[in-house]
């Protein structure tokens, strides 16, 4: 999948010890994403269950030193294999974020894939240079503490 026109893409991945179904469960649960997410500082209402497709809910965040309130759609669900969300917010910020999931020797490779731009255009070229490594950073520690709570059996 291409990254759009003007967006930054953000690509991580991490094998997870559990089951397809066990952690499409958690990860498509929004509220829970604080949990292992850092970024992810409040969802609210209806986030707390999987979502899918033609679900919304709000999302405040911290991200690359910004902060942002974000309106979240669900726009595709594949059970245990794919799950795309699109988010508007402040800061004319734009994202959407795939979790693909792919049977692996000791359970499950998980990708994330953030692809996002601001239409704001000093905190589009702040995140060109600057900020973008920290999302990376963010985004690569997320999915070492995703491994650490599915480890411990946090997401049960």
């Amino acid at each position: 999948m291409p990254c759009p026109e003007g967006f930054i893409r953000i690509h991580s991945q991490a094998e997870i010890a559990c089951s397809p179904a066990e952690l499409f469960h958690y990860v498509t649960t929004p509220a829970r994403w604080k949990e292992w997410h850092h970024s992810s500082l409040r969802t609210g209402p209806g986030a707390e269950q999987p979502l899918g497709v033609g679900a919304r809910f709000e999302e405040d965040i911290r991200a690359g030193a910004v902060n942002a309130h974000l309106h979240w759609h669900v726009d595709h669900v594949q059970p245990e294999q794919c799950w795309i969300a699109r988010a508007d917010g402040t800061l004319g910020i734009e994202l959407t974020l795939r979790y693909d999931f792919t049977n692996a020797p000791n359970g499950v490779l998980f990708q994330r894939t953030l692809d996002y731009r601001s239409r704001h255009p000093l905190l589009h070229w702040l995140h060109r240079l600057v900020l973008r490594h920290k999302v990376e950073k963010e985004s690569a520690q997320a999915l070492r503490e995703l491994q650490k709570q599915i480890a411990q059996g946090m997401h049960r």
